[in-house]
């Protein structure tokens, strides 16, 4: 929702998958390339908790984000486990 707020947020960064749709109890809203103001209070969007209990990340994993202490060329190719 705060998005929506925002006259400057051009971009909204989102992943759409069955998996992803699935994860919300009601999925997110698309027309013609944009995404619908969801209608619910809040964040806009309910987890189904049973859906993300079944799919636990492996304790062993890392995070596909992780954070670097210092400043990266804007060409960087390197991946974390790289630096």
């Amino acid at each position: 929702h705060l998005g929506f707020t925002c006259p400057n947020q051009l971009i909204l960064e989102t992943i759409q998958t069955p998996f992803h749709d699935a994860v919300v109890e009601v999925p997110l809203v698309w027309d013609d390339g944009s995404m619908v103001l969801p209608t619910e209070p809040g964040l806009g969007v309910e987890l189904d908790h049973a859906v993300l209990d079944a799919h636990p990340a492996p304790e062993d994993s890392a995070l596909h984000l992780s954070m670097y202490d210092g400043a990266l060329a804007s060409d960087n190719q390197r991946t974390i486990f790289e630096l």
